[in-house]
């Protein structure tokens, strides 16, 4: 029962990231746009001028973090979800999967905080 457990849980994981890595935003994943292109030129990050590009890239680098670290809390409370259910009583397994839900949220809200506290400190640099 616990190799199935494992099993659902690696799947369901894999599933999950895959899905999130190919709903990513381009912009998330494109840093480093050059803005040499034509097609690129549009955007607001080549339009930024040289004393927002550091702001700008700080920015995006953390809204891709805490892109990438909802994704992973999100996944985290959804294992936690199954191993609650398929805990069947033992309270050994329902202490751990409670402590990796509150856990995934507690990192969930402190990157929520971080990303706000960076928002701040870029807003009052421009």
């Amino acid at each position: 029962m616990k190799k199935l457990a494992f099993y659902a849980q690696a799947f369901i994981l894999s599933v999950g990231f895959l899905s999130l890595i190919a709903a990513a935003p381009s912009q998330a994943i494109d840093l480093f746009s050059t803005c040499d292109g034509s097609e690129d030129k549009d955007t607001s990050i080549c339009q930024a001028s040289t004393n927002d590009d550091a702001n700008t890239l700080v920015t995006n680098i953390t809204g891709t973090l805490l892109f990438f670290i909802g994704a992973v809390a999100v996944i985290m409370i959804v294992i936690g979800g199954i191993k609650y259910v398929t805990a069947n009583g033992n309270a050994e397994n329902i202490k751990s999967a409670k402590n990796t839900i509150m856990y995934s949220l507690l990192g969930l809200i402190a990157a929520i905080a971080a990303q706000a506290l960076v928002v701040f400190v870029v807003n009052a640099f421009k």
